[in-house]
C-alpha cells in the first residue's frame, strides 16, 4: 500500500520548506532570515530530514572558507505546498468525457483510482482493509467515517476529497470508487452525493 499518511508542517519548520521551496540554503543563511543559532536550525533540519522533506544538495555552496552543505527540499517536501491539481483533474476529466463514450471514460477513470491506490492493505480482516481506505482518504483530505450496519460497511464521509473536481465532474467519482475498491480488496459500490457540497459515500460487504 502507499503511504497516504497526510502531513502539514507548520512553526518554524514550516518557515524552513518555504525558504528551500524557493532556493537551496545552507545552515548559515537559514538561521540567518530566521533569527535562530545554528545549532537551531540544524535541529530542525534534521528532524525534516528523518521525515523525507529535505535533503543535502550534491553541491556545495562556497562561503569564502570551508564549502558549505546546501538544503533543498525532496519531491515529499515539495508536495506539502497546494497545487493546482485539481483545476487540472477538473478539465481533464471534462476532455474526456467530451471527447470519448461514457463506458470508455469510466474504465480510464476506474485505471487511475487503482493505479493512486497501489494494492490491497496486507490484513485479513475487511473490516480493518476498510478503516485504511478510510484513512487514506482523510489524508487526502477527506473527512470521513466507517460505519457498520449487519453485514455491510460503509465509509461515509462529510466532505470529499475530490470536491473541487466532482462538483463540476460528478463522473470523477469513479476514481475514488476505484481507488477504495483497490485498497478493500472487495467490491465496493459508490453513493456519493454530488453537487455543489459533494460527500463520500462507499458501501462493502463484509
Amino acid at each position: 500500500m502507499k503511504d497516504w499518511r497526510g502531513r502539514r508542517v507548520t512553526g518554524t519548520r514550516g518557515r524552513i520548506l518555504a525558504m528551500l521551496r524557493r532556493s537551496g540554503q545552507t545552515v548559515v543563511e537559514l538561521a540567518a532570515e530566521l533569527g535562530i543559532s545554528d545549532n537551531a536550525v540544524r535541529t530542525h533540519l534534521t528532524g525534516l530530514e528523518r521525515d523525507g522533506l529535505v535533503e543535502v544538495a550534491p553541491e556545495l555552496r562556497a562561503t569564502g572558507g570551508k564549502p558549505a552543505q546546501v538544503y533543498e527540499l525532496t519531491t515529499a517536501g515539495a508536495e506539502l505546498f497546494p497545487r493546482a491539481y485539481s483545476r487540472f483533474l477538473a478539465e481533464l476529466v471534462g476532455a474526456l468525457e467530451a471527447r470519448r463514450e461514457g463506458a470508455v471514460l469510466r474504465r480510464l477513470l476506474r485505471e487511475a483510482g487503482r493505479r493512486a491506490a497501489g494494492q490491497a492493505v496486507e490484513a485479513k480482516d475487511v473490516r480493518r482493509r476498510v478503516e485504511a481506505a478510510a484513512e487514506a482518504l482523510r489524508s487526502l483530505g477527506g473527512d470521513v467515517e466507517v460505519e457498520q450496519e449487519g453485514p455491510v460497511l460503509r465509509i461515509r464521509g462529510h466532505g470529499c476529497p475530490l470536491a473541487a473536481v466532482v462538483a463540476e465532474q460528478p463522473s470523477a467519482c469513479v476514481m475514488a470508487e476505484a481507488f477504495v475498491a483497490t485498497l478493500v480488496g472487495k467490491p465496493v459500490v459508490e453513493k456519493c452525493e454530488k453537487g455543489a457540497r459533494p460527500r463520500c459515500a462507499f458501501e462493502i460487504r463484509s
